[in-house]
């Protein structure tokens, strides 16, 4: 069975090789590798022809004269008609629809012919021209040509027989002309031996291109579906580390979501009632809970915050490295949510209303992907201020703070309200003391005062000024 597979095996790399055009004749770039070769031809064959019409003329008088070979009226003819014939081939390829045609290198194939039939005419006409000319005349023609291997061999065949006319005329022993005829084709093989090697190269290189288009693809989606689980601030940064740093999205990730601690705003803002009200599945979640959440992501990322959905719990956090900013960012967002609520609820009066408190807190967190390489990537924030808001919110669920507190209030924790007062313009607020309503935060008892920011015209005001206060501080630190 070896045996016959080796045979197998030689025999196809002996077709493929006499037949190269079979190895890319099935692959997709057949019709690409024929325009190619046509392309390389015609390149070819507008230098080699006009060179062989100025070799003619040159010839001509430089040594047919210098020899002063008679009759002057044949050589003279003689080698200005192969030039002209030189010129008419160089002619032929110069125009562009040459290409189009199937049999476009029969003009370079008859002209090569006569070339060859000619020199060894010259043989008889004057007997100091050597007979090899007209043999390396022909293998001259198989390298221009190109020709599969077969074909060379045909070529060469035909322009031997050419030749043979002359030289058996010119009693030219026979030992020499066998011996010339071996090693014409012998060359001739040499010459177009490596044809097959070269189509072979042509697939693998289109192949390994093609290749490496699939994985460019598969890398651009994959980059793709990542980013689909990213926040936009995330996907920011990645793609400034990506340009940056010339990182893989991978490399990336890991680079700009190491866990690391910065001071941070946070908002958490969950839904009352949800459990009860989560039954309704058409009703309240499809057409409460899914569209008043998006919408509300979509807040927070409109004002640069990383938001990352529980359930029905909104949380997101800012982690610039500007304190302030990050305040800022995290008010302006929790007032658009506040109104998104309150505009959700008057546009949908059915069973999909949607009760929820927004809670804003700020301080030291460690923040990124805290879910390690090895697992699912997991981009949040842990600390006091995370913890603070989790375990506030639980404690508006108590009568006493609900009675208190307006849907459209903002709830603030006092070190939150410690950092707006170093604003030059103070939000109009309202301070809860927890003692004086019996009730402490868990874990957070030392807490004892917590802020509400009304949601109205003034605040707005206040918050338009202070947008407007800190764009024009950023410029004046760019300029300086």
């Amino acid at each position: 069975m070896k045996e016959y597979n080796k045979l197998t095996d030689q025999f196809a790399h002996f077709i493929y090789t006499m037949f190269p055009q079979m190895i890319v004749k099935s692959s997709p770039w057949y019709s690409f590798w024929q325009e190619r070769q046509k392309s390389e031809f015609k390149f070819i064959a507008q230098l080699y022809f006009p060179m062989v019409a100025v070799a003619y003329v040159l010839h001509y008088h430089l040594v047919d004269k210098s020899l002063q070979l008679l009759p002057p009226e044949r050589w003279f003819n003689y080698r200005y008609s192969m030039a002209s014939l030189a010129l008419l081939v160089y002619l032929f390829y110069s125009f562009e629809k040459t290409k189009s045609l199937v049999y476009y290198k029969a003009p370079a194939v008859i002209a090569s012919f006569v070339f060859c039939y000619f020199q060894a005419k010259t043989i008889l006409w004057y007997s100091g021209v050597p007979y090899v000319y007209a043999f390396v005349l022909i293998l001259v023609s198989v390298y221009i040509l190109r020709l599969t291997l077969i074909n060379s061999l045909l070529f060469s065949s035909v322009g031997l027989g050419l030749v043979s006319l002359s030289y058996i005329d010119a009693d030219l022993s026979n030992s020499e002309l066998v011996s010339a005829y071996i090693v014409t084709l012998i060359v001739a093989i040499f010459i177009r031996w490596g044809q097959a090697s070269e189509i072979r190269h042509f697939v693998a290189n289109h192949e390994a291109i093609e290749y490496q288009k699939k994985i460019v693809e598969l890398n651009v989606e994959f980059n793709k579906q990542i980013k689909s689980f990213f926040p936009q601030q995330i996907l920011k940064r990645l793609d400034t580390e990506m340009k940056n740093n010339s990182s893989d999205v991978m490399t990336a990730m890991n680079r700009v979501l190491v866990p690391k601690k910065k001071y941070i705003s946070c908002i958490f803002s969950d839904i009352r009632s949800f459990t009860k009200q989560s039954n309704n599945l058409d009703g309240f979640i499809k057409n409460g809970v899914f569209p008043n959440v998006n919408r509300c992501t979509a807040a927070i990322e409109r004002h640069h915050g990383i938001p990352k959905k529980v359930g029905d719990l909104i949380f997101s956090y800012f982690d610039s490295e500007n304190a302030r900013t990050n305040l800022l960012n995290a008010i302006y967002a929790s007032m658009e949510l506040v109104d998104i609520n309150i505009e959700f609820n008057k546009s949908n009066k059915s069973s999909a209303q949607i009760k929820r408190h927004v809670l804003v807190s700020c301080g030291n967190a460690v923040v990124g992907n805290l879910g390690g390489q090895n697992s699912a990537y997991e981009v949040t924030a842990l600390g006091p201020p995370v913890n603070y808001l989790s375990r506030l919110d639980d404690l508006t669920k108590n009568q006493a703070i609900s009675d208190s507190v307006e849907i459209s209030d903002i709830i603030l924790s006092n070190d939150t309200v410690k950092l707006l007062e170093q604003f030059d313009i103070i939000f109009n607020l309202k301070k809860i003391d927890l003692r004086d309503l019996n009730l402490s935060i868990r874990d957070f008892e030392d807490e004892v005062f917590i802020w509400l920011l009304p949601v109205d015209k003034d605040n707005k005001e206040i918050s338009t000024l202070l947008f407007q206060e800190t764009h024009q501080r950023r410029i004046l630190e760019d300029i300086a």
